[in-house]
This record gives structure tokens, sequence and C-alpha cells, in this order.
């Protein structure tokens, strides 16, 4: 997908950040209580156990995070949403389900705008809350050219920034470090102490090596390339797809080292190059090891 084809929508969270228990709840009730018409129905508060306003939110998240999705006018359950909840960890308790949420969270441009553009087009490592908004205003009226309110814009970054950076010191934002999933992820944080947002970018990545295989299958596949992938495009994606590096806060040497440990990892479905200064990750077999990984790094992150 092209910028020029995004049909990006805004503000659609009801100010409520994603909450542990939101996706695991929603999704169990969209499977078994006839799919959409569980958020909608008179019963959907009672059922779900939160207001209306937050029921909305949860539906919102479930789209965002690609748990589900919608075609013509329907809703239905994602082969991801049930693979992860529905089989590998119903509960979401496990760091690398969340990793998997970011990412796909970031994959998704016209439901979850600000987080595809804060992780994959955002390069600053240390900025204010202003300084977000500005960059985020200019790039959705600017690089999207689409007409939107400062308080749609302003809702979204603020989203953003309290899921992953969230403020200690207020009381909504002291509320939410208790319910907050992405928070503990680290890709972002508050600065106290100079009262500024901050981007970590790794060097030595503690992330697992099965889930990072999952990402870069699951960019290939997005990107509709089933010969390889470059350390360029891991790190800088392309137009409506952000970079595997970038979301994760990798750097280059630190995405090399992920790719090194990929190869050793899954050997039969990988071979990593060095050709005029960048690095090549080829799948062996074509979409055959690109589908092969996509599965295999799932299987082998939840049952080893």
């Amino acid at each position: 997908m092209a910028y020029q084809d995004l049909k990006p929508s805004f503000a659609r969270h009801e100010t409520f950040g994603l909450r542990y228990s939101w996706l695991p709840k929603g999704f169990r009730a969209f499977r078994d209580e006839n799919g959409a018409t569980a958020f909608t129905d008179d019963n959907a508060t009672v059922r779900l156990g939160v207001g209306k306003n937050m029921v909305n939110s949860i539906f919102y998240w479930l789209q965002a995070a690609d748990v589900i999705e919608k075609k013509a006018n329907s809703y239905f359950r994602t082969t991801f949403g049930d693979v992860i909840l529905g089989e590998m960890d119903p509960y979401l308790e496990d760091d690398g389900s969340l990793q998997l949420i970011h990412w796909r969270l970031c994959c998704n441009p016209e439901l979850a705008l600000a987080f595809y553009w804060f992780f994959g087009r955002f390069h600053a490592l240390s900025f204010s809350y202003d300084e977000a908004v500005t960059a985020f205003k200019d790039f959705c009226r600017g690089r999207l050219g689409v007409k939107v309110s400062d308080s749609s814009l302003e809702k979204d970054i603020n989203i953003v920034l309290r899921m992953y950076a969230p403020l200690r010191k207020k009381k909504d934002s002291v509320e939410d470090s208790f319910d907050n999933p992405m928070a503990q992820l680290g890709f972002a944080y508050f600065n106290e102490l100079d009262h500024r947002y901050m981007k970590p970018i790794t060097e030595q990545p503690e992330l697992d090596t099965h889930i990072f295989s999952f990402v870069v299958s699951d960019f290939a596949a997005k990107k509709g390339t089933t010969v390889s992938v470059s350390l360029t495009d891991l790190m800088k994606g392309q137009e409506c797809l952000p970079g595997p590096a970038s979301c994760f806060c990798l750097s280059q040497s630190g995405t090399i080292t992920m790719l090194e440990r990929m190869q050793r990892e899954y050997p039969e479905q990988l071979e990593l190059k060095e050709q005029a200064g960048n690095w090549i990750l080829y799948f062996r077999e074509g979409a055959i090891s690109v589908s092969e990984l996509n599965e295999l790094s799932l299987k082998k992150y939840y049952q080893g």
C-alpha cells in the first residue's frame, strides 16, 4: 500500500489505552458470543465488565492489533488472533506475545497511524510532547495530505506515549502503570530529569530470536518478497510498512546480531550474506521458506 491509498482513522480508542485483559477478554467475547454483536448488543457492558466507551475501545483495539478484521461489512477473527489468543497465549501473559501485538499495531497505519509513525517514521531519540505532536501533524497533513483536527492528532500521540512511556506523577498515569502492557516492553520512557521522552536504541538486543524471526517473515510477506530482505529494508521499511528494526528500537549492529542468530537457528530456511556493504537475508526456498519460518518460529517460541 502507498501513502496515496491510505485511509487512516483517528482517535477511535476513546482515549483509553490498551489494557492487559482487554484483548483476551474481547477475543473470547467475539469468538463465543456471535462476533461483533458481542460489542453492540444490550448485554455488552455486562459481558465485558466495563462501560460503553470502554466496550467501544476494546473493539477498536482488537482491530488495531489485528486480532479481528473487517471484510466488506462483516468482522472475522484473523489467523494471527486465533494462533496467539486462541492457542498459544490465551491470557496474554507472555512478553513475546506483547511484542507481536506491538508489531502488528505498528503495521496497521489505517487503524493505528500514530503507532506506525512513532515507531516507523519518527526517528528522534529525545523529544518533548509538543515536538512529537508537531512532527505527527506535519506528517499527516504534509506527507499524507489528510484533513483532521488538532484534537484528534493530539489524542493519538497522547495514547502512544501513555501506553509506552507513562508519566508516573499524574493520577491517570499511575492508574495506567498498573494495567499497561506496552510500558514493560521498554521501547520508550519519560526522563523525569529533563522532562523529555526517550527512545532507547539497543546494540545488544534481548529480543527473542524466534519472535524476531516471525516478525521478519511477516515483514517479508507483507512486503511481497519471497527471495530476500536486506538490512536496509529491515531498518527503513517502506511506505505503510515499518522496518522491524525501527519498531523494536534496534541499531544497525543490533539488527545484524539478530539476523546472525536467526541464521544459526533456522539454517534450512535462511542464508545471510554481506554484499557490496549491505547484508542480505535470503530465503533458501523462496515462499516456502517464508511460510515455514512464519509457522516454525511461533511453534518453537511457544512450544519449545
